[in-house]
């Protein structure tokens, strides 16, 4: 998806729309939102911490993002789960903000 996501930066960078289709439809949402399909952390360990972050309340969620000094643009349950999760598996939160644009 890296070489995706490198594309549609180039096309966006000169103006033009980007424009997505075929497949399932699978994939974008990885694209789309930074949905992590593949790498070097287990499945299983995304979805069990994820499980651990859903019994969480909305006002506990936030104040962990605000804790760790994460800024997402239109906050919402959902962004803030993920930027978690990036987080506590070592992932980038560099490109959250790219990633997490408002529509």
């Amino acid at each position: 998806m890296t070489e995706a996501a490198q594309a549609i930066r180039e096309i966006e960078a000169q103006g033009q729309l980007p424009i997505i289709c075929g497949g399932t439809g699978a994939l974008y949402p990885e694209l789309a939102e930074g949905y992590h399909l593949g790498g070097s952390v287990s499945h299983e360990e995304i979805l069990a911490y994820r499980a651990q972050l859903d019994t969480w309340s909305d006002e506990a969620l936030f104040g962990k993002i605000a804790e760790l000094g994460i800024e997402i643009p239109q906050i919402n349950r959902r962004r803030a789960m993920r930027a978690l999760e990036i987080a506590h598996l070592g992932g980038s939160l560099k490109t959250i903000n790219q990633t997490m644009k408002p529509y």
